[in-house]
């Protein structure tokens, strides 16, 4: 028989029965957007890889529509305070689909306590796994530049030598306001014909390319690789 030496021993032995029988629920995903394109191929991403995921989406159009080119602090706070605001909801893990804001993610990750990842890292590490000539595709000048960048940085990092082709479409911005995909793919599809022949892996750098993603792998013979179906990858083998 245990002899307790007081009611906080006795509440204390109580309180971890209780915790060993509760069974943890699914993993809340909150994935913060600033178009809304990006938002509907991100859940079709997470439902093919990773269905489990209790997937939240924050979307705050207004940081795209604010973005002139350039990061300032204050939509850098504006940013802090939804990946705060997503923390205080339950999130588990926090995702940006909103490339530009990638550089903010360093920054998030000393003051959040759950995982957090900008659009590029998943993505970034898929693709580095695989190949060594890598095509980038993008409709934000600024959003190319930032992959350039980022995928330079992570292979020095993985001390491997990559040779990168981008290719900027601005048209694809204002195609993929159209109500259908047909104008999109066609503009996405030249851009990607304009790589060299032996350039056989694709980073398409923006989530919204994803919606595309089934046509480009029905239509030509390249690997693509998409950041939501790669953020969905990573979040799920990091959370199960």
């Amino acid at each position: 028989m245990h002899v307790f030496k007081n009611i906080f021993d006795y509440l204390r032995i109580q309180v971890t029965i209780v915790t060993i029988h509760i069974t943890r629920g699914p993993m809340r995903v909150v994935i913060i957007h600033a178009l809304p394109e990006s938002i509907k191929p991100t859940k079709l991403a997470f439902e093919e890889i990773y269905p489990e995921a209790d997937l939240i989406t924050l979307f705050d159009e207004a940081l795209f529509k604010d973005f002139t080119g350039e990061l300032t602090p204050a939509l850098n706070g504006r940013m802090i305070d939804l990946i705060k605001y997503a923390e205080n909801s339950g999130a588990d893990a926090i995702g940006l689909a909103c490339s530009v804001f990638a550089p903010v993610v360093e920054y998030a990750k000393n003051i959040v306590n759950v995982p957090i990842t900008s659009s590029y890292e998943p993505v970034l590490k898929a693709v580095l796994e695989q190949a060594n000539k890598i095509g980038v595709i993008s409709g934000v000048e600024k959003t190319l530049e930032d992959t350039q960048y980022y995928l330079n940085k992570q292979a020095k990092m993985d001390g491997k030598e990559i040779t990168s082709h981008p290719i900027l479409a601005t048209p694809l911005m204002e195609a993929m306001k159209r109500p259908n995909n047909t104008e999109y793919n066609r503009i996405l599809g030249e851009a990607i014909s304009d790589l060299p022949d032996d350039v056989n892996d694709v980073l398409l750098s923006q989530f919204s390319m994803a919606s595309s993603l089934g046509h480009l792998q029905n239509t030509t013979n390249r690997n693509y690789y998409s950041p939501p179906h790669c953020t969905a990858k990573w979040f799920k083998d990091s959370l199960v």
